[in-house]
C-alpha cells in the first residue's frame, strides 16, 4: 500500500501543479519533524543526506517514517476534502420515508407503510431487534425502490416487493404458505423476519434486481426464470389470510434451491416457481442435465430422477385409489420433501448464525418413538439424530425446554407436529368440509409451525402457524403444554381411521369389479360411478354388521 502510494504521489507532481505545490509542502512539513527527532542541525549533515526528499534514491534509510507520516498527511487531506462535502444527516428511515413518499402513489398504502416502519421502531425500542437490524432493513427496502431490475422485475412490482418485505418485517406472522405444501421453509421465514429481518430483505431484494443469491457460507443460487410473481393474488400488500406473497415466493425459491445443493449433491436440480392455475399452483422440480429441463416425478434415494407418472402402491401393493374408486398417480414435484434440518441448515446460511435449539421436537416425530429411552441416555446409537433439535417426551420435559428457550431468547422456535392431532386435526378437517376418520382420513401429516412465545406463569404457548392467521392460537388463544404434547405425537387413533377408510376403498373396489365382471388393476368405474359403489358398498358393509347371521359373508368382498 505504501509503495503505491508513493507512486501514486510521483504520477500526481508530474501531471498538475497543484499537486507539486502540495508536495513541496509536505516535504517542508516532514523535513521539520525529522529534524526534531534525530536532535541534528541542518549544517552537519551533506544536503543530499539533510533533505529527505533529495535523498530518497542515494539513501532510503534516512527515511524510516517517511511512509506513516505521507498517509497520515493523505488521510488528514482527505478529511478535510470529506468535511467539505454537504453532509446527509437523514437516518436510512427519513431517507426510506421520503421515497415512499414519491413512490407509493396511493394514501392508504402510503399510510399502512409509515406504520409498518414505525412497527419496526417499536420492535427496536422493545429489543426485539436492534437499531442496526433496523437500519439494515431500511436500507434493503430502499434498493428495492431505487434499483432497475437486471431480470426484468417491473418498477412497480419492486414496490410491492419493497411493501411486502416491510409488512413481513413489522408484523412476522403475516407471512403464510397459501397452497403451498411448503411449511418446512415457511415457518423459517416467519422465524427470520422476526429475528433477522435485514438478511431477508437483503435476500429478496438480490433475486429482484439480479435472480441470483449467495448465501453466507459462499454458496449460490440462480432462481432468474422465477422471479416472476406466479400469481397476481401474490401482490396483494398486506397478502392476505392463508395466502402467499410474492416475497414469500422469492424465499422460498431460494431456501429450498439451497437445500437441494445439499440434498443431492453433484445433481443438476432446480426448484422452480411456474405460473400458478386454479388446479395446479405452478411450484416444480426440474432437472436441469436433461435439455431441455424436464419435471421431475420422484427423486431416488442416489438423486437420480423419475421423468413420468406412475400409479401409487398401499402397503400391499396394491393401487392406491381416491374417494372415487380412481387410481391415484403420481404428479410432478411441487416439492423435494425438505426434512427440518434441511431448514436448519438453510437459516444457518442465511444469517450466518448457529440455529442450535431454534426447533424442538418430540421423539416420536424425530424417529425415536422405539428406544427413545436408550437413546435419551446415549446407547441406542441412532445416526439421525441431530444435536442442534431438543427432543422432548411429556409435559415436565416440554416445559424445561420452553423455560430453557425463553431465558436464552431464542423465541419463535419451530416445533415439528402432526397436523392430524388435537386443534390441527379440526382444523383440517373444517378447511376440507368433511370430518376426519370419513373421507377426510388422509389429510393428517407432518407439518412444522411456530411457538411463538411462552408465559411460565400460565403455562401457555403462544402458536404462529403458516396456515393464515385465523388459525393461529395466540393471545387469549394461546394452548397448554398438554395441547402442545398432543399436537407433537403421532395420532394413532387418526391412523387406524385412516387405514380403515383406505380399507372400506379398496373392498369398495373390488365389489365393483365382481358384481360388473371386471378386471382389478384394469379396469375402473368412472368417478361419478365410483363414488355410487363406494356408498353402496358401505351400506352393504353396515347391514352385514347389523345382521350377525350374514357376518361370515361380509369378508368375502373385504381385503
Amino acid at each position: 500500500m505504501a509503495k503505491n502510494f508513493e507512486e501514486d504521489q510521483r504520477a500526481s507532481a508530474d501531471s498538475e501543479e497543484s499537486a507539486k505545490e502540495s508536495a513541496a509542502t509536505n516535504e517542508i512539513s516532514f523535513h521539520a519533524v525529522m529534524r526534531s527527532d534525530s536532535g541534528s542541525s541542518s549544517s552537519s549533515k551533506p544536503e543530499a543526506e539533510n533533505d529527505p526528499v533529495k535523498g530518497r534514491t542515494e539513501n532510503k534509510s534516512t527515511l524510516p517514517n517517511f511512509e506513516l507520516i505521507a498517509l497520515v498527511s493523505a488521510a488528514e487531506g482527505a478529511e478535510k476534502a470529506k468535511s467539505a462535502q454537504p453532509k446527509n444527516d437523514k437516518s436510512e428511515k427519513d431517507k426510506l420515508l421520503d421515497l415512499a413518499a414519491s413512490k407509493i402513489a396511493d394514501p392508504k398504502a402510503r399510510e399502512l407503510f409509515k406504520a409498518d416502519v414505525q412497527e419496526i421502531e417499536n420492535h427496536v425500542r422493545d429489543g426485539r431487534i436492534s437499531a442496526a437490524e433496523a437500519s439494515a432493513t431500511f436500507a434493503e427496502v430502499e434498493r428495492l425502490f431505487n434499483t432497475e431490475s437486471k431480470v426484468g422485475v417491473s418498477a412497480e412490482n419492486r414496490a410491492i416487493l419493497a411493501r411486502q418485505v416491510l409488512h413481513n418485517a413489522a408484523h412476522p406472522s403475516s407471512a403464510d404458505q397459501g397452497p403451498y405444501d411448503n411449511c418446512n421453509v415457511a415457518s423459517p421465514e416467519v422465524r427470520l423476519y422476526h429475528r433477522n429481518p435485514a438478511s431477508m430483505a437483503k435476500l429478496v431484494a438480490d433475486v429482484a434486481l439480479s435472480g441470483k443469491y449467495t448465501a453466507t457460507n459462499g454458496q449460490a443460487v440462480d432462481v432468474s426464470r422465477s422471479v416472476q410473481p406466479a400469481d397476481k393474488a401474490h401482490l396483494q400488500v398486506p397478502a392476505g389470510d392463508n395466502k402467499r406473497s410474492y416475497a414469500s415466493q422469492i424465499y422460498h425459491l431460494v431456501s429450498i434451491n439451497l437445500a437441494l445443493k445439499d440434498k443431492f449433491p453433484g445433481k443438476n436440480l432446480e426448484y422452480a416457481q411456474q405460473a400458478a392455475t386454479p388446479d395446479d399452483n405452478g411450484s416444480r422440480v426440474l432437472d436441469l442435465s436433461q435439455k431441455p429441463p424436464k419435471e421431475v416425478y420422484e427423486i431416488n434415494p442416489d438423486g437420480s430422477a423419475v421423468y413420468e407418472s406412475a400409479r401409487v402402491k398401499d402397503e400391499k401393493g396394491r393401487p392406491a385409489l381416491d374417494a372415487n374408486l380412481q387410481p391415484v398417480m403420481t404428479s410432478p414435484m411441487s416439492n423435494p420433501g425438505l426434512t427440518i434440518q434441511d431448514s436448519f441448515n438453510t437459516m444457518e446460511k442465511i444469517t450466518g448464525k448457529k440455529e442450535v435449539g431454534s426447533c424442538i421436537a418430540h421423539y416420536e416425530q424425530g424417529g425415536y418413538a422405539t428406544n427413545w429411552i436408550w437413546d435419551k441416555i446415549g446407547l441406542s446409537g441412532h445416526a439421525r439424530r441431530d444435536e442442534r433439535i431438543p427432543y422432548f417426551s411429556n409435559e415436565a420435559e416440554l416445559k424445561n425446554l420452553l423455560n430453557e428457550a425463553k431465558d436464552a431468547k431464542l423465541f419463535p422456535i419451530l416445533l415439528q407436529v402432526n397436523s392430524g392431532s388435537g386443534f390441527l386435526g379440526k382444523q383440517v378437517a373444517e378447511a376440507a368440509g368433511k370430518p376426519l376418520g370419513g373421507e377426510g382420513a388422509g389429510f393428517g401429516g407432518g407439518h412444522v409451525l411456530c411457538l411463538k412465545d411462552y408465559d411460565p406463569a400460565s403455562g401457555k404457548i403462544g402458536v404462529d402457524n403458516t396456515w393464515g392467521d385465523s388459525r393461529d392460537k395466540l393471545g387469549a388463544d394461546r394452548v397448554s403444554l398438554k395441547e402442545v404434547i398432543t399436537i407433537s405425537q403421532t395420532d394413532t387413533r387418526l391412523a387406524a381411521k385412516a387405514q380403515e377408510f383406505n380399507n372400506n376403498l379398496q373392498a369398495a373396489y373390488k365389489y365393483w369389479c365382481r358384481e360388473n365382471k371386471k378386471t382389478p388393476g384394469e379396469h375402473y368405474p368412472s368417478p361419478a360411478v365410483g363414488k355410487i359403489w363406494l356408498q353402496r358398498y358401505q351400506r352393504e358393509l353396515q347391514k352385514a354388521l347389523e345382521d350377525s347371521s350374514r357376518y361370515n359373508d361380509y369378508p368375502a368382498f373385504f381385503y
